[in-house]
């Protein structure tokens, strides 16, 4: 609704919008909602930045995130009032830094965009083909919106790092209510969220006709992305030597789960690849990939 509004510059759009923010005060996660806002003022800044020096356009942008803004607190200023107060009246009401700085490891991170159940869990993980998808995306879907999914993306998995990054004593110090919450890997949706949009713009761009000068620089992607499977099945390799010395020791069970989860990563990522290999070398392909 908000990029609707910018676009059209339509004081209803903005209106809906804030009567969907309204929704996600009273779903009861102030949280989530706090990491909404910080999305949607992203994209504020970045719509600015898009219009600038426009005057007209500059001034009408901050109006319609304003009325956008109050229509949805108006609406829910019923939910709101009560949930500050429980708020200070619960342990959050003695909020600190470590109590705040709780999130992912880069390790954990990584490994579970990739693999997930190695180290950590699923939020994460959005799949390997989506992986892909959102790569061909930023590398060569020419949209006005795309490099505002790649900051959102970014600003998820920064803020998840929680202490571990510092951004975060940024935004304890600077970021409105930011110090009132714990398990700062709950941001992790922003990126999910993101990566789902910058897969859809890849998979629309591998839907349609590819242009000459791009097949070459996908030759070359390709050429490393074999290399990239080749080494993939090394460390396979060098996994399952691994697995044959701690086969008599309590560790084996960890190492099996390790290594399954692992050989998931390495199955998706040669599916992906022979997906987009078939679009790019047969002429058909087109539909395989629609399918």
């Amino acid at each position: 609704c908000l990029i609707r509004a910018f676009e059209r510059s339509s004081l209803r759009w903005a209106v809906g919008g804030g009567l969907l923010l309204a929704l996600a005060v009273f779903a009861g996660h102030p949280q989530l909602l706090l990491f909404q806002l910080y999305g949607l003022t992203l994209y504020v800044a970045y719509r600015l930045w898009q219009v600038w020096p426009e005057r007209r356009a500059l001034l009408t942008t901050i109006g319609l995130y304003a009325v956008f803004g109050l229509t949805g607190l108006a609406v829910a200023a019923v939910q709101l009032v009560p949930s500050y107060e429980f708020m200070r009246l619960s342990d959050r009401a003695a909020s600190h830094y470590a109590f705040t700085a709780v999130g992912f490891s880069p390790y954990e991170l990584l490994l579970d965009a990739v693999a997930p159940r190695i180290i950590g869990g699923l939020p994460p993980y959005v799949g390997i083909l989506p992986l892909l998808l959102a790569f061909l995306a930023v590398r060569f879907v020419r949209h006005a919106l795309v490099p505002y999914w790649v900051l959102l993306a970014t600003l998820g998995l920064v803020v998840s790092l929680g202490g571990n990054s510092f951004f975060h004593s940024v935004l304890y110090l600077l970021g409105p209510g930011y110090a009132l919450f714990q398990h700062q890997e709950r941001a992790i949706y922003l990126y999910t969220l993101a990566m789902a949009l910058l897969a859809g713009y890849g998979a629309a761009y591998v839907a349609q006709p590819i242009r000459r000068a791009d097949r070459a620089s996908l030759t070359r992607l390709g050429s490393l992305a074999v290399g990239g499977v080749l080494a993939a099945l090394v460390v396979a390799g060098g996994l399952y030597i691994g697995q044959l010395f701690v086969e008599p020791t309590p560790q084996a069970y960890r190492w099996r789960e390790a290594i399954a989860w692992y050989n998931w990563f390495v199955f998706m990522l040669l599916l992906a690849l022979a997906v987009l290999a078939v679009r790019l070398l047969w002429h058909r392909g087109r539909r395989l990939v629609l399918a």
